[in-house]
């Protein structure tokens, strides 16, 4: 099956590097490997690879958040190539049998996406430069607890028996990519500089992947405590720093700063692991239309200070983006809904009252920046010319969808919260 997918993979990238000069074409190559390296992953015989509901879940998150902006984007055929890598990396992790091996795929994500980010000017190349440069620790706590683990239990898998600094190195390591406090101070940078498509793949895909592999690889029960603290840190902290930003795009990334804390505190505190899992989902899902229909809204102009975007997003991609501010900010009938609340009653049930306060006062603060960003977009007025009521089909079309996704996944949330249970029972306690 490995063999199959790196098949199609490479030869996507002759075919579109070929035809390259077609846009429309060699997007079409590439948007046709993913899916079906994508359906070939989920429908293959389970007993020639690995692969369990978890893994099936990350692959089927992956499809739902990645094929959107791969239609949205008019970008080079670089940089399509480098979302491939991203993608189809997302795909091969699902398959990883051992932590190293997850741990290389990784890499491969963190370097693609660096590149990614950078975009021909000073700010995009100093986020890159940051981004890489915090990583890359990160990174090196990681090998060298893989390589300290290795040496004390001669397994390239964390085991239970694994020393509790050893698995706070491994943890580290993991948290940095996933931007959780205090080694958030990438995201800002890394949402505010690079393109939209590129912003995407973050906020719906890439500071994901961190949590993947605590829920695969480093689930540790002794390090819970540590990974609570960070998370209550987190979601204050950036509810606080959101009031006073104006950066429409540093705004959101201080809520993927929040929702990262609610899903660390689903895995620290709650007595299942499958809310935080259905949240990671959801969030992904809801960031990825965000970032889509703000890249409509601000088409033509280089804005992203709130003050100077006054009405503009009174039209049916400001429609869809409003959406997606009622999914971040909890609001029903959307999807974070659904999984905010799952994870609070779950925290209940354990008998854990005080992060659930600390998560309701971060929502608080978080819902006062929401409102500021609804008002400006929407109510306050502006230069009517500027709003765009028309907008290329190519680019509606998956904003329309992700919004459908939201509001799906919000009114019949059975069948996901379902298939996160499912892929919660592979989630091994260590």
């Amino acid at each position: 099956m490995i063999e199959n997918l790196l098949l199609i993979f490479t030869t996507s990238i002759l075919v579109s590097f070929f035809v390259r000069k077609n846009k429309q074409l060699s997007k079409a190559v590439i948007l046709t490997a993913l899916l079906v390296t994508g359906i070939l992953s989920l429908t293959h015989d389970p007993a020639s690879h690995y692969l369990d509901a978890l893994s099936a879940f990350l692959i089927a998150f992956c499809l739902l958040s990645s094929l959107p902006l791969i239609v949205y984007s008019k970008e080079s055929w670089e940089k399509l190539v480098l979302y491939e890598t991203i993608i189809f990396s997302c795909f091969l992790l699902s398959f990883s049998e051992n932590f190293f091996l997850f741990y290389v795929l990784f890499e491969t994500i963190i370097i693609s996406s660096s590149i990614a980010v950078y975009n021909a000017t000073k700010e995009s190349l100093k986020a890159a430069e940051k981004y890489l440069i915090i990583n890359l620790l990160g990174s090196t706590l990681t090998m060298t607890g893989i390589a300290l683990n290795f040496s004390y239990t001669s397994s390239l898998n964390p085991t239970s028996t694994t020393p509790l600094l050893i698995a706070i190195l491994i943890l580290m390591g993991l948290i940095v990519k996933s931007a959780l406090f205090p080694f958030h101070v990438w995201l800002p940078d890394v949402y505010s500089s690079s393109s939209i498509p590129t912003a995407a793949v973050f906020s719906g895909i890439i500071i994901n992947l961190g949590f993947f592999g605590i829920f695969k690889y480093a689930n540790f029960i002794q390090a819970r405590p540590l990974l609570l603290v960070l998370a209550a840190a987190s979601m204050l902290y950036a509810g606080i720093r959101g009031l006073t930003e104006w950066d429409i795009r540093k705004l959101i990334a201080y809520s993927s700063i929040i929702h990262v804390g609610y899903i660390t505190l689903g895995i620290s505190a709650a007595i299942s692991q499958a809310p935080a899992l259905l949240h990671m989902f959801n969030h992904g899902i809801a960031k990825t239309l965000m970032f889509l229909s703000l890249g409509l809204i601000t088409t033509r102009t280089s804005f992203t200070d709130l003050r100077k975007l006054k009405g503009y997003a009174r039209n049916i991609a400001g429609a869809c983006f409003l959406i997606s501010v009622l999914a971040v900010a909890g609001i029903p009938p959307t999807n974070c809904f659904v999984s905010e609340v799952a994870i609070i009653v779950s925290v209940l049930d354990s008998g854990k009252i005080i992060p659930v306060a600390v998560m309701l006062a971060s929502y608080l603060l978080a819902m006062i920046f929401y409102l500021r960003i609804i008002y400006f977009l929407f109510f306050s007025k502006g230069k009517s010319k500027k709003i765009i009521k028309k907008y290329s089909w190519k680019k509606l079309l998956p904003v329309l969808f992700l919004t459908v996704l939201v509001l799906i996944f919000g009114i019949f949330p059975s069948a996901l919260f379902k298939f996160s249970e499912a892929a919660a029972g592979f989630i091994p306690a260590l």
